[in-house]
């Protein structure tokens, strides 16, 4: 099963990452993808190892672009506050105890909007955000054979899909 997003425009790494906002979902084929945060050319990601604070969008696009990973980038259509993100990600931490990498972005986005989104899965939140006009486009990474007609189809999966995931990073 799966969800449709779209329409996806160009390659990602035509952006400039100082001027936008977004969620971006590495290894975005996979179940689970990993979800972090774009916000003015600085990267935020909770992970099995803790937490990742303003790093800078040009070394993750190196890690993306050696490692030839698929990514989906939703741009957001509003601003995101940097003491808003830090502190959110500062809070939540690492992924222990049943914790995923998609609730801190989705805090972020619903303190940003002042919108409350009640799910659990990537699949479900760009779908909402998209209804509520919230994402200005999507672009990607090494997707060309993932799109169909200009759309993408997110995987679905489940809560002990993540965790075992988590489970296996950890090793």
């Amino acid at each position: 099963m799966s969800t449709k997003v779209g329409l996806v425009l160009d390659d990602m790494l035509d952006l400039d990452f100082t001027k936008v906002n977004g969620l971006l979902l590495t290894d975005a084929e996979k179940i689970p993808p990993h979800i972090g945060l774009v916000s003015n050319g600085f990267y935020y990601s909770a992970t099995a190892n803790g937490t990742i604070l303003d790093r800078k969008m040009s070394s993750v696009l190196d890690v993306i672009t050696k490692k030839k990973k698929k990514v989906l980038f939703a741009s957001f259509d509003f601003k995101l506050d940097k003491e808003i993100i830090r502190n959110t990600f500062l809070e939540y931490g690492a992924l222990v105890n049943g914790k995923t990498c998609l609730h801190p972005a989705r805090m972020c986005v619903e303190k940003s909007t002042g919108l409350a989104f009640n799910v659990n899965f990537v699949f479900e939140l760009l779908p909402l955000m998209q209804d509520q006009n919230l994402i200005r486009n999507y672009h990607h990474y090494s997707l060309e054979n993932h799109l169909n007609e200009r759309y993408y189809k997110l995987p679905t999966y489940t809560k002990t899909d993540i965790i075992a995931c988590i489970d296996r990073l950890k090793r």
